[in-house]
């Protein structure tokens, strides 16, 4: 979908100055003539990451904070989760698209809504939900998982939840696991301290061998889901 940037400068003075005002030191940053003119590439640790801003223009403060976020959770994932994923990562600000952001495993694209960022700039953790995204790249396997581990990994690493007002909350009445997203996410975590330990980690690498079943909960912990989300609702305690 996206395209590998290479560019030479002709003028040192002005790759120094492009390194300054971003704030990234020593770190490649470069665009490409004849390429996307909006697009920024920004190479670390062997990984790439392009950066599109199609809005109507992002305050380069939180540009920056959006990529300090990346550079410093993809890494980690990747040697956490999957040693196998992608390096050459596209983030895409759209002022097209009306939500928050959704990712594409296979090509490694991110897409954020332009309006949702602007008015939430400290929300640097949607990074964190999404790129968890390309690091699953599950073949298949129920989406309330795919979703819960996203939340789950931004409870867990993320760097400015606090600061958004993000955090998982105790479940409601009348909810249910299948839901996804923070109440499948605050269940993990609890069976992370309650059930057992790592279970989450086993959990994404049989979504992404393909291998995940329902079964899997009996396996590991001896008891269905359901008699887990039981267990849970009973005593919900972190």
């Amino acid at each position: 979908m996206h395209f590998h940037l290479k560019f030479y400068r002709k003028t040192p003075l002005i790759l120094i100055a492009v390194v300054l005002c971003t704030g990234f030191g020593t770190r490649n940053i470069s665009r490409e003539t004849g390429a996307d003119p909006l697009a920024d590439t920004i190479r670390q640790q062997g990984i790439t990451l392009i950066f599109s801003d199609r809005s109507e223009g992002m305050d380069s403060r939180q540009k920056q904070d959006l990529i300090r976020t990346f550079f410093t959770i993809y890494p980690r994932f990747i040697k956490t989760f999957n040693p196998k994923a992608i390096r050459t990562i596209h983030f895409k600000i759209d002022s097209g698209y009306t939500g928050v952001a959704y990712a594409d495993a296979k090509t490694g694209m991110v897409c954020y809504g332009a309006d949702y960022m602007k008015k939430h700039p400290k929300d640097v953790d949607v990074v964190t939900h999404e790129v968890m995204h390309i690091i699953q790249n599950y073949p298949s396997g129920p989406g309330w998982v795919t979703e819960g581990i996203a939340d789950y990994v931004r409870h867990v690493y993320g760097l400015n939840n606090a600061a958004t007002g993000w955090a998982l909350r105790s479940p409601r009445p009348g909810e249910s696991y299948t839901n996804g997203y923070g109440t499948a996410a605050r269940l993990f975590a609890w069976m992370e301290l309650r059930v057992k330990k790592g279970i989450v980690k086993k959990l994404d690498a049989a979504m992404r061998s393909g291998t995940y079943t329902d079964g899997f909960w009996v396996k590991e912990t001896g008891k269905d889901m359901d008699r887990l989300w039981t267990d849970y609702t009973n005593r919900p305690e972190l």
